[in-house]
């Protein structure tokens, strides 16, 4: 018997150690330690380490040895690659390889790249993933980061710190952040990404680098290589849709290093990378070909080399983007440098150093300047006039951009027979092109479609709607400028209509942004202003008045930006109405009480809150008439003592006994 006892009591730690052991793909991982696949069970179809768990590494070796078809799902977390090594390509220890033999597909999934995260700093010389074998079809890696490869020697050392693909395949990162990589071994290439075979797409917000999406929010970190620090390009095909390569930086090639094989850069954009001594701040095209579409490239440097925004010494087609704020060394053209085949349409340059473009470039029309330095000279094109672009920001998307307002000579002066076509008719945003935001219905030049108007909303509450005397009633204005508008709101205009000055005395006004006047530009009026709301931002103003008397009063406001509204209705926030109560003063903590009996009892059923109703709507003509008389206060002070008491029965309350 004690022996059935004791073999009782193994059997759920014996069904505990089964159960981590998963028998088929889907792999679900719920450890974050690193482990290889328990020897002697590659292929059986279990994700089993000696530890008896499913790691990671272990997954990826179960699948790529044995499996037509499987999926890795990873939980929040960091996944610290610590298998130190160099012994094979199967995963066994470094870096991950995907090297299948099988011919199927696989899916790396984890639960969003700003908490699954794959970490390969732990081993010190070798990269994240390694995409090998050219029998997978199908390698897609989702929603996690990779971060933390520097692959120093070893098998393929130098080349790829996050990801090196050199299978014939397709791999696809959706919503993957590629960040805080290195390649710098003097010949190091792609700090981010390695390719020189197949098709890599990156898609879906993919970022490779960092990208601020506005003062406080911002994801991932710069990637570093002597080439090519975002992405080293040896062969194959890349597609960049919706994706942003950005902070990166290497000595040849800041954001992109082309030395083979093609990119297609669609809705993306490349900015903030540099390149220290070398070309191509943003994208340096040595050999192979790149075509920029409804894309931005911005804010890169080639400091001490040409090429800010782009170097080219082989063939680059660039049609409704928008080459902005790069720099290079003097006159080697800041925007552009080309020595073989660059064309450009439907395109805006502006705000380049030294200057805009160094070497001939061929244009196919509607494009817009702000120098003269590019030889522009096809229909359509303007020079030597400022597009106005405003600054690099969120303006909708996947990524940044540059907005243009509706004075701008970009809007509806592009191609808009070039732009009917599938790869135009939506700018970087993904928006419908073209969109009548001046006197024709022509596509704008440049990555962005502006309509020249947006949609500015104004909400306003306050704190309490029933306050004493003494108290502050506490205004609170959230202005929206709503996606689907042309870009950022300029001077935004609030004025409030302030609530009678009679019982009422202003306080404060504290905008996130601006600043705020009272009594401007009439009395009664709070105006305050606030110079620029992002698209798809907010800003706050909150406004304090203190009551001096009883009544009741309202407040209600507006607000308006340079900008045409496309809905003026919601500019408006307001009425609000409150009532000053007769009842005693700030420190008379009865009126406490019967909050707290209102709150507790009145809203809590249908009675209470028909009785709430009907008191707000007609009690602030009666409290002004009470206001008027001595005795009626005095009146309604002593008639209020009994439900004072009843109240602070029923809800326990002990604000007056303190």
């Amino acid at each position: 018997m004690k022996r059935l006892i004791n073999s009782l009591l193994l059997i759920p730690l014996f069904l505990g150690f089964v159960t981590s052991i998963q028998a088929a793909p889907p792999y679900t991982v719920e450890v974050y330690y690193d482990e290889a696949e328990l020897p002697g069970t590659l292929g059986d179809g279990t994700c089993q380490a000696p530890s008896g768990d499913c790691t990671l590494r272990a997954a990826i070796q179960e699948i790529t040895s044995g499996s037509s078809t499987g999926t890795i799902i990873l939980r929040a977390g960091t996944y610290s690659l610590t298998v130190t090594g160099d012994t094979d390509e199967f995963a066994t220890d470094g870096d991950l390889d995907i090297n299948d033999s099988t011919a199927g597909s696989i899916i790396i999934s984890g639960a969003g790249a700003n908490t699954t995260i794959i970490d390969a700093s732990a081993l010190t010389n070798d990269r994240v993933f390694d995409i090998i074998s050219g029998n997978v079809p199908s390698i897609t890696i989702r929603d996690l980061t990779i971060r933390g490869g520097n692959p120093v020697s070893g098998i393929g050392g130098g080349e790829g710190g996050g990801l090196r693909m050199r299978a014939a395949g397709n791999v696809t990162l959706e919503r993957v952040i590629i960040a805080n990589n290195s390649a710098t071994t003097g010949t190091g290439v792609g700090g981010g990404i390695y390719q020189s075979a197949g098709t890599l797409d990156l898609t879906n917000g993919t970022i490779v680098g960092r990208v601020n999406f506005s003062g406080t929010v911002s994801y991932g970190a710069p990637n570093d290589a002597d080439f090519g620090g975002g992405v080293y390009l040896d062969g194959g095909t890349l597609n960049a849709t919706d994706a942003s390569v950005a902070a990166n930086t290497s000595t040849n090639g800041g954001g992109i290093y082309i030395d083979g094989g093609t990119l297609n850069l669609t809705r993306s954009t490349v900015s903030g990378n540099s390149a220290g001594t070398g070309n191509g701040g943003g994208i340096n095209v040595n050999t192979g070909s790149a075509t920029i579409v409804n894309s931005t490239i911005s804010g890169n440097s080639a400091s001490n080399g040409s090429g800010g925004g782009i170097h080219n010494a082989a063939t680059t087609v660039v049609r409704f983007s928008t080459i902005a704020s790069n720099s290079a060394a003097t006159n080697s053209g800041g925007g552009v440098n080309n020595s073989s085949s660059f064309t450009i349409d439907n395109s805006a340059l502006a705000n380049n150093a030294t200057d805009t473009c160094a070497g001939t470039v061929t244009s196919a029309g509607y494009n817009i300047e702000d120098t003269n330095d590019c030889g522009l000279a096809g229909t359509g094109d303007v020079v030597s006039t400022d597009p106005l672009l405003l600054n690099l920001a969120y303006n909708g998307g996947f990524n940044l951009t540059h907005a243009i307002p509706s004075s701008s000579l970009a809007v509806d002066t592009g191609d808009s027979a070039t732009c009917a076509g599938t790869t135009a008719n939506l700018d970087q945003r993904n928006y419908t092109r073209p969109v009548n935001g001046g006197t024709s219905l022509d596509c704008d030049k440049g990555a962005f479609e502006g309509s020249g108007a947006l949609d500015l909303s104004l909400a306003m509450s306050q704190a309490n709607a029933t306050i004493s005397v003494g108290q502050q009633i506490i205004y609170t204005h959230t202005i929206t400028n709503n996606l689907g508008g042309s870009g950022s709101a300029t001077t935004v205009i609030l004025v409030q209509t302030m609530p009678t000055s009679s019982i009422t005395s202003f306080v404060s006004a504290l905008p996130s942004s601006g600043s705020c006047a009272n009594d401007t530009p009439s009395p009664g009026q709070l105006t305050c202003t606030i110079p620029n709301i992002s698209l798809g931002s907010s800003a706050t103003v909150e406004v304090r008045v203190t009551a001096t008397g009883t009544g009741a009063v309202s407040s209600s406001a507006q607000v308006a930006s340079l900008e045409t509204d496309t809905d003026p209705i919601n500019n408006v926030g307001g009425p609000i109405n409150t009532t000053i109560s007769t009842y005693g003063s700030a420190i008379a903590k009865d009126v406490d009480t019967l909050r707290h009996f209102r709150d507790d009892y009145l809203l809590t059923n249908k009675p209470g809150q028909k009785f709430t109703e009907l008191y707000y709507e007609y009690s602030p003509p009666l409290a002004d008439e009470i206001r008027k008389s001595e005795s009626l206060k005095e009146l309604v002070r002593a008639s209020l003592i009994p439900l004072v008491s009843v109240s602070r029965l029923l809800t326990d309350d002990e604000t007056t006994d303190k």
